[in-house]
């Protein structure tokens, strides 16, 4: 291990017991203006850099931009999902700390950004864990709707809710197929 790293990581050991905003800074690895400045404390399980101040836990990259932009917002992640109030990552490296990789978006403007980048894999309809339906039922379930049965009609039959069957016919649930 090189003579630099392992003072990173005394230095990181020390930040343990330090409780401010401002010693965020000194668990940034900066570089250049257009380099990802890597976090080098802890990590929350989600893989974002993570400090506690005041036995709270904060983001990292969120304190980052909070300090380099003072009262533009909170130092805690926002509960209002309409402001624009989430940090996001241009680059997407969830350890940068960079402020010039960052920009603020909506709970929307996230999942948007997540999605594509290609981190919003969650399965969906007949893959998920929780499905109640195959993906063959939900191809029938559109071709009985054609019919003019009522989604409570054809939610009794396949023992779903009407509202389920209302997105199946929607095409908002069990895309996979083209039906």
């Amino acid at each position: 291990m090189d003579f630099e790293r392992r003072l990173l990581q005394i230095k990181v050991l020390q930040m343990a017991k330090r409780k401010t905003f401002s010693d965020a800074l000194d668990l940034i690895a900066k570089g250049g203006e257009d380099d990802c400045w890597e976090w080098l404390g802890c990590k929350n399980n989600t893989g974002y850099g993570s400090m506690t101040v005041s036995q709270v836990a904060y983001s990292a990259h969120r304190i980052a931009f909070a300090l380099a932009n003072p009262g533009l917002i909170s130092m805690k992640a926002p509960t209002n999902k309409h402001l624009k109030e989430f940090v996001l990552h241009k680059c997407d490296n969830r350890l940068c700390c960079n402020p010039n990789h960052m920009f603020l978006g909506n709970y929307d403007d996230n999942n948007k950004d997540a999605k594509l980048k290609g981190r919003s894999n969650a399965p969906k309809g007949s893959k998920h864990k929780l499905a109640k339906l195959t993906q063959e039922q939900a191809d029938k379930i559109r071709q009985i709707h054609k019919s003019g049965l009522s989604y409570i009609e054809i939610g009794k039959m396949f023992n779903v809710h009407a509202n389920n069957v209302s997105r199946i016919v929607r095409g908002m649930s069990y895309t996979e197929s083209g039906v």
